[in-house]
């Protein structure tokens, strides 16, 4: 048992050892699905008298065009060597950046410390891929507890990944 665990305990530090070193600058793209909250829009919509449904229409128009608005966005990051980070967003003719700290740990990285004044997580947790090119942070968590506290309903459900490739 005792061996078991030494080799156990030496093979998880191997691939931690030689996980990629996540410093470097990146593009990012974001994918913000929200069809789970289009479909309960349009289910409440279905059990509402016709001369309610009016909102509906644009409640829905509006959803498509955030989602639009995501996927054109561009996102910059720079994990630096002295383990700082800068984030910069650019949609809809609006610049956004925010600063903050990054580690790494074997393929997981962390970026916290962020002011989050425009609303931005405080903190994103990533996965690098094997060869070192990509992480993906996959924010769906974060963006459904921010969308609660600003008065989704409850049963809230929407995907938000932002896919960061080395510039």
């Amino acid at each position: 048992m005792k061996k078991f665990i030494l080799v156990s305990f030496i093979a998880v530090c191997s691939v931690s050892a030689f996980a990629a070193d996540a410093t470097g600058k990146y593009n990012g793209k974001i994918v913000m699905d929200l069809s789970g909250v289009k479909a309960m829009i349009k289910q409440q919509a279905a059990k509402m008298p016709a001369d309610k449904r009016k909102g509906i229409e644009s409640q829905l128009t509006m959803i498509e065009s955030n989602e639009k608005s995501f996927a054109k966005a561009v996102v910059k990051l720079e994990l630096k060597k002295d383990h700082s980070v800068s984030i910069t967003q650019s949609m809809n003719s609006k610049n956004e950046s925010d600063s903050g700290k990054w580690s790494q740990v074997g393929n997981k990285v962390k970026m916290f410390g962020f002011s989050s004044k425009n609303g931005g997580p405080k903190e994103m947790n990533g996965i690098m891929s094997a060869n070192g090119k990509s992480i993906i942070f996959d924010l769906s968590e974060e963006m459904k507890k921010q969308a609660t506290k600003n008065g989704a309903p409850a049963g809230f459900t929407g995907k938000m990944v932002i896919t960061f490739n080395r510039a």
